[in-house]
């Protein structure tokens, strides 16, 4: 989006030039030049389509030699230099990355219930039944794994 009494070529040149650099270093980068949307639009879009960090560059950052990097999981935003833009991007994508899955591995297991008798509570329609040994056993569930088992189903 364009500044009022900014180099904006200079910006785009800026931007360019670190597009090609994170892609010589094996990180896909992409640089959004668009000027008919406005920066709060760009940025939803591109978190919905997923990319884990975005980099912004404006006038102070190019008069700074910097740029500033925002999270996709945690909203943080961080200024890098332009000397260790590589190294510092790789970080971030690595900490994105273990963070993403820690949160998707903790919901996961919260979904979990392990069911060791077929009286406990099968209550939670969302969640995912672990049957131990014992209970397939006794309940004959080992062909009703995914659906509601009843004491009655078919073996």
């Amino acid at each position: 989006m364009p500044y009022k009494d900014a180099d904006t070529q200079g910006i785009f040149d800026a931007c360019t030039a670190i597009v090609n650099l994170l892609l010589e270093a094996g990180i896909r980068a992409e640089s959004d030049a668009r000027h008919n949307y406005s920066l709060g639009w760009k940025y939803s879009q591109w978190e919905m389509k997923g990319v884990p960090l975005r980099i912004e560059i404006g006038p102070k950052d190019l008069a700074n030699k910097q740029v500033r990097a925002a999270h996709r999981d945690s909203g943080a935003k961080i200024d890098i230099g332009n000397d260790d833009l590589v190294e510092e991007i790789k970080k971030l994508l690595d900490n994105i990355q273990h963070n993403l899955f820690d949160v998707a591995k903790q919901k996961r297991d919260a979904c979990i219930q392990i069911i060791h008798t077929w009286y406990q509570s099968l209550s939670n329609s969302r969640a995912t039944y672990l049957f131990t040994h014992q209970a397939q056993r006794v309940l004959g569930v080992r062909g009703c794994i995914g659906k509601n088992p009843s004491p009655t189903s078919d073996r």
